[in-house]
């Protein structure tokens, strides 16, 4: 029976998250199944959490780009003075362990 209840939850929680994706709210998925919504509750509470944990902010492309320029300016001017990425070093050349 409980493999059976479980089995109910997980085809719920499937149907919840793809109305969520498509704008519904945890309320509204709750009401539809009143005699499941206190187990289903903390569940999509939860899926919600981790989708709004994993989302990557969009970046600017303006900011972007001038990181990169500041990014490829500074590089530039470490191979004119010879210093290396490895500390700093005049001449140390490729890094290797010392």
């Amino acid at each position: 029976m409980m493999q059976r209840n479980d089995n109910i939850l997980a085809h719920l929680l499937d149907e919840c998250y793809a109305r969520l994706e498509a704008g519904e709210s945890i309320t509204a998925c709750l009401q539809r199944y009143p005699e499941h919504a206190s187990s289903l509750a903390p569940l999509l509470e939860t899926v919600m959490g981790v989708v709004t944990l994993r989302a990557v902010p969009q970046r600017d492309p303006a900011v972007a780009a001038r990181s990169r320029t500041r990014f490829m300016a500074a590089a530039q001017q470490m191979a004119r003075a010879g210093l290396s990425s490895c500390g700093g070093s005049p001449g140390r050349g490729p890094c290797r362990p010392d």
